[in-house]
């Protein structure tokens, strides 16, 4: 009696799932992801089989990982699918903090339905199971990268609040960060070209409302400034500038592990005694990076804050007009001394850089960034290929991620209207 062919399939199907499910498992690979990459290109199928003498713990996080270039992906544990076809992600999206800052902040939350719902988690056992990866600038270190290979469906966010001349890799690595290119595909930082952009503060109602109370008037003390680095390149410049402006007769104050022991008092008592604050970033022109130094230190206090670093046209952009003084609008630090000293003792000019609080400002901003990023997920959102070190240090400005003294000196020295010494 002959066998029925159909019958015959059926059994071996059978078969020939259960041996993938059991190969899948102690290869510790994803039995959907390898059905996925052989329905796809089933030239991946050689791949899995073809693994040389490689060699992998059990479990996800026992494993060293690097990560490999695309010529390198039939050493992955899930190689990148030629098309970088997604998946749809599961809705909502589970969002993934790999190394996340404050874990206490986030561990294991759900955001509320207007912001996509997203579930954010910090345990890296979820990796296989997450469809959006935060990586922290603090990860991109030679000597700590132990973070997976990331899956085809997957989207690995580089998140980062710091300018690329102090970003954690470029003092490990000396700015060698192009076995990053085809890792990330999506970025969070203060820049407006990143995928989602968090500013460090910005001009809307909540700030406007939040100082209609602050003192302004009857200050008794001039100028102060607080800076824990001036040690690199580009912080090292806003010390001497400090210099200069001390030397031309200000009354500055200067705090901070930049100029003796780190201030560890309430800042906000420190700060709200005087009438400038000097809002100095740590590097020169670094593209849209106008931090706390600015918004919550300067405005939200209640002083006027005095901006080098910072290019003026980013200010512009995003500041309230009249509310602060550019050191770029002087020839020298002696001109903005004298600037300085002049609305120290005319009340009725220094009082002039407030009038942008009475402003009636309609735009609410300052949105949560987990909100924007699972917002742009949920929507169907999936990053783009890109070259990291491209898009991070070749579209920034020169005087921002030049690490030359020489060349920064002279630089600085004729920009700024510094005397040589």
């Amino acid at each position: 009696m002959g066998l029925n062919i159909r019958w015959v399939y059926g059994v071996a199907t059978i078969v020939g799932f259960f041996v993938l499910m059991v190969y899948s498992n102690s290869m510790n690979l994803h039995f959907v992801d390898m059905l996925y990459g052989f329905a796809t290109n089933v030239t991946l199928y050689t791949e899995y089989f073809n693994l040389g003498n490689t060699t992998r713990s059990t479990g996800i996080l026992n494993t060293t990982f690097s990560y490999r270039t695309t010529s390198e992906t039939s050493q992955d544990i899930h190689p990148r699918l030629p098309s970088e076809k997604p998946k749809k992600f599961k809705i909502p999206p589970t969002i993934l903090m790999w190394n996340w800052a404050n874990p206490y902040q986030m561990k294991n939350s759900k955001l509320p339905d207007h912001c996509g719902g997203c579930r954010f988690t910090t345990n890296k056992t979820a990796f296989n199971e997450s469809d959006v990866v935060i990586l922290q600038d603090q990860s991109l270190t030679l000597d700590v990268i132990e973070f997976p290979n990331r899956l085809p469906h997957q989207v690995f966010v580089f998140r980062c609040g710091e300018n690329p001349c102090h970003t954690f890799a470029i003092n490990r690595v000396n700015r060698d960060l192009t076995m990053f290119n085809e890792l990330f595909n999506m970025t969070i930082t203060y820049r407006r070209d990143s995928d989602v952009t968090g500013p460090y503060g910005c001009w809307g109602n909540g700030l406007i409302k939040s100082t209609q109370n602050l003192q302004t008037t009857n200050k008794t003390k001039v100028a102060v400034i607080v800076a824990s680095d001036c040690k690199r390149v580009g912080a090292k410049f806003r010390k001497i500038y400090t210099d200069e402006l001390i030397k031309a007769g200000l009354k500055l104050d200067r705090y901070g592990k930049c100029f003796g022991p780190r201030y560890q008092e309430n800042l906000r008592e420190l700060l709200t005694q005087y009438k400038f604050y000097l809002a100095f970033e740590n590097g020169i022109h670094c593209r849209d990076y106008i931090t706390e130094k600015f918004w919550r230190n300067s405005l939200a206090y209640g002083l006027v804050p005095v901006v080098w670093g910072s290019s003026k046209a980013d200010v512009v952009r995003v500041a309230p007009p009249g509310s602060y003084v550019h050191v770029e609008d002087f020839n020298s630090p002696k001109e903005v001394a004298e600037y300085l000293d002049y609305l120290d003792k005319n009340d009725t000019a220094y009082q002039e850089y407030f009038k942008w609080r009475t402003a009636n400002k309609s735009e609410n901003c300052g949105i949560s960034i987990n909100c924007d990023l699972c917002n742009l997920v949920s929507k169907g959102h999936r990053g783009r290929p890109m070259k990291f070190t491209d898009w991070w240090f070749g579209t920034e400005n020169k005087e921002c991620i030049s690490t030359n003294m020489t060349e920064m000196t002279n630089y600085f020295n004729n920009f700024y209207g510094i005397n040589e010494r």
